[in-house]
């Protein structure tokens, strides 16, 4: 299965840091005082939004989910983080 990409634009601010935003996620945005420093805390902010994404997509399916009739067992797994690298 392929790994989904983010498209992440960095661009000058207004207080000479450098503002990283991924459009893929509304309001995903990071900065840094140097490119580099951009790019590693953008990369965080993505971790974090996916995190609340789907936690949040989780809580919606948990209110009213019902499980099939044929389960023969049932798990929880914890997703700990998101690896983020660039491409």
């Amino acid at each position: 299965m392929d790994k989904p990409l983010f498209t992440v634009y960095l661009k000058n601010g207004a207080d000479g840091f450098i503002i990283a935003e991924c459009l893929e996620i509304p309001g995903c945005m990071s900065q840094g005082r140097t490119i580099q420093e951009a790019r590693e805390n953008i990369k965080d902010a993505i971790n974090s939004c996916l995190s609340v994404i789907l936690e949040d997509h989780l809580k919606e399916k948990r209110k009213g989910g019902r499980y099939p009739d044929d389960i023969i067992e049932k798990d929880r797994f914890q997703v700990n983080s998101f690896e983020v690298v660039a491409v």
